[in-house]
Protein backbone atom coordinates (compact mmCIF):
# COMPACT_ATOMS: atom_id res chain seq x y z
CA UNK A 1 0.00 0.00 0.00
CA UNK A 2 2.84 2.42 0.81
CA UNK A 3 4.38 1.82 -2.61
CA UNK A 4 1.07 2.50 -4.34
CA UNK A 5 0.48 5.64 -2.29
CA UNK A 6 3.98 6.90 -3.01
CA UNK A 7 3.44 6.24 -6.72
CA UNK A 8 0.10 8.08 -6.72
CA UNK A 9 1.59 11.12 -4.99
CA UNK A 10 4.63 10.98 -7.29
CA UNK A 11 2.38 10.72 -10.35
CA UNK A 12 0.13 13.54 -9.18
CA UNK A 13 3.20 15.69 -8.48
CA UNK A 14 4.37 15.37 -12.05
CA UNK A 15 0.88 15.87 -13.45
CA UNK A 16 0.86 19.27 -11.72
CA UNK A 17 3.78 20.53 -13.78
CA UNK A 18 3.33 23.46 -16.16
CA UNK A 19 1.35 22.74 -19.32
CA UNK A 20 4.58 22.89 -21.31
CA UNK A 21 7.15 21.12 -19.12
CA UNK A 22 10.50 22.78 -18.62
CA UNK A 23 13.10 20.69 -20.41
CA UNK A 24 16.74 21.11 -21.38
CA UNK A 25 15.51 22.11 -24.86
CA UNK A 26 13.45 25.06 -23.57
CA UNK A 27 15.42 25.85 -20.42
CA UNK A 28 16.78 29.18 -21.65
CA UNK A 29 13.36 30.45 -22.70
CA UNK A 30 11.63 29.20 -19.53
CA UNK A 31 14.33 29.96 -16.94
CA UNK A 32 12.24 32.72 -15.33
CA UNK A 33 9.37 30.23 -14.82
CA UNK A 34 11.42 27.78 -12.73
CA UNK A 35 10.88 29.41 -9.30
CA UNK A 36 7.10 29.70 -9.81
CA UNK A 37 6.76 26.14 -11.15
CA UNK A 38 8.86 24.78 -8.26
CA UNK A 39 6.85 26.80 -5.71
CA UNK A 40 3.51 25.70 -7.18
CA UNK A 41 4.51 22.05 -7.46
CA UNK A 42 5.85 22.01 -3.91
CA UNK A 43 2.61 23.43 -2.53
CA UNK A 44 0.56 20.94 -4.55
CA UNK A 45 2.73 18.12 -3.20
CA UNK A 46 2.29 19.32 0.40
CA UNK A 47 -1.48 19.49 -0.14
CA UNK A 48 -1.57 16.01 -1.70
CA UNK A 49 0.61 14.55 1.07
CA UNK A 50 -1.53 16.18 3.74
CA UNK A 51 -4.68 14.64 2.22
CA UNK A 52 -3.11 11.21 1.76
CA UNK A 53 -1.09 10.94 4.98
CA UNK A 54 -2.59 9.47 8.09
CA UNK A 55 0.59 9.70 10.13
CA UNK A 56 0.82 12.33 12.81
CA UNK A 57 4.29 13.47 13.74
CA UNK A 58 5.13 15.03 17.05
CA UNK A 59 6.64 18.51 16.87
CA UNK A 60 8.08 20.23 19.91
CA UNK A 61 9.27 23.81 19.56
CA UNK A 62 11.53 25.12 22.32
CA UNK A 63 12.05 28.89 22.50
CA UNK A 64 14.63 30.51 24.74
CA UNK A 65 13.22 32.66 27.55
CA UNK A 66 14.85 35.83 26.15
CA UNK A 67 14.58 34.96 22.47
CA UNK A 68 12.46 37.16 20.23
CA UNK A 69 11.29 35.28 17.15
CA UNK A 70 11.43 37.13 13.85
CA UNK A 71 8.85 34.73 12.36
CA UNK A 72 5.78 33.81 14.38
CA UNK A 73 4.37 30.92 12.35
CA UNK A 74 7.22 28.46 12.90
CA UNK A 75 4.87 25.58 13.70
CA UNK A 76 3.18 25.82 10.28
CA UNK A 77 6.54 26.10 8.52
CA UNK A 78 7.87 22.99 10.25
CA UNK A 79 4.62 21.10 9.71
CA UNK A 80 4.68 21.94 5.98
CA UNK A 81 8.29 20.79 5.78
CA UNK A 82 7.48 17.52 7.53
CA UNK A 83 4.45 17.02 5.26
CA UNK A 84 6.54 17.65 2.14
CA UNK A 85 8.61 14.59 3.01
CA UNK A 86 5.63 12.41 4.01
CA UNK A 87 6.59 9.67 1.55
CA UNK A 88 10.05 9.02 2.93
CA UNK A 89 11.08 7.44 6.20
CA UNK A 90 11.05 10.08 8.91
CA UNK A 91 11.50 10.28 12.65
CA UNK A 92 8.32 10.19 14.71
CA UNK A 93 9.24 13.35 16.62
CA UNK A 94 10.88 16.60 15.63
CA UNK A 95 12.37 19.08 18.09
CA UNK A 96 13.15 22.64 17.04
CA UNK A 97 15.31 24.97 19.13
CA UNK A 98 15.11 28.73 18.82
CA UNK A 99 17.49 30.64 21.03
CA UNK A 100 19.51 33.82 21.01
CA UNK A 101 23.08 34.15 22.16
CA UNK A 102 21.72 35.32 25.49
CA UNK A 103 19.87 31.98 25.84
CA UNK A 104 22.79 29.77 24.82
CA UNK A 105 23.26 28.36 28.36
CA UNK A 106 19.53 27.62 28.53
CA UNK A 107 19.71 25.81 25.18
CA UNK A 108 22.62 23.68 26.43
CA UNK A 109 20.65 22.65 29.52
CA UNK A 110 17.51 21.89 27.51
CA UNK A 111 19.54 19.87 25.02
CA UNK A 112 20.83 17.67 27.84
CA UNK A 113 17.21 16.75 28.70
CA UNK A 114 16.49 15.28 25.27
CA UNK A 115 16.08 11.49 25.07
CA UNK A 116 18.81 11.08 22.45
CA UNK A 117 21.37 13.19 24.32
CA UNK A 118 24.81 11.68 24.90
CA UNK A 119 27.52 13.46 26.95
CA UNK A 120 29.43 15.94 24.84
CA UNK A 121 26.63 16.60 22.38
CA UNK A 122 26.03 20.02 23.93
CA UNK A 123 28.91 21.34 21.84
CA UNK A 124 26.38 21.34 18.99
CA UNK A 125 24.72 24.31 20.71
CA UNK A 126 26.67 27.12 19.12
Amino acid sequence: MKTLLAFLVFASFFSLQAEEPITFANLKSRIEDIPQVAWTNTHHLIKANRAASSSVLDLEILIGPNTKLYFEDNKKAFTDGMTLWANVKRPTKYIAFFYSFEDKAWAGQEYKKLPFYKPGMEILID
